[in-house]
């Protein structure tokens, strides 16, 4: 697991979670779909066509068979081709930063007893600061 040297609480918490999240188990190459077969450490599963991963997208099928999960989960690694493809990189290329962005809108919107306590101490302070114009 990579060591955050950073005094933010929740930036270390964050990169934990995602590292937890968005580690790859196991990685086999499936010939007939001609795509990677990844599993996070999640339990998610998903299958990526090799023409999707750059790096990958001219390898023989008997290199992409010798891929593997490199670098603690991190990256799909294959030694012939001396590859290794960021696993957090790629999901971000393919799906996009909005997923996470939405994903945490979401956390966002949960309500918990010490958010309450805090709008509740805000609320006695008179709120949210008005916005002032330019």
């Amino acid at each position: 697991m990579a060591k955050i040297l950073t005094g933010n609480r929740n930036e270390q918490a964050r990169a934990v979670y995602e590292e937890k999240m968005l580690s790859l188990r196991s990685v086999d190459y499936d010939a007939r779909a001609d795509a990677l077969r990844l599993t996070l450490s999640s339990g998610v599963r998903l299958s990526i066509p090799r023409s999707k991963i750059p790096p990958l997208a001219k390898a023989d099928p008997e290199q992409l068979a010798a891929v593997y999960a490199g670098n603690g989960g991190a990256t799909i690694s294959q030694d012939d081709l001396d590859v290794d493809v960021s696993v957090p990189g790629l999901l971000d290329r393919l799906f996009g930063r909005a997923i996470r962005g939405n994903l945490g809108r979401r956390a966002g919107k949960v309500s918990t007893l010490a958010k309450a306590r805090a709008a509740r101490k805000n609320g006695r302070k008179g709120g949210r600061p008005k916005k002032r114009t330019a």
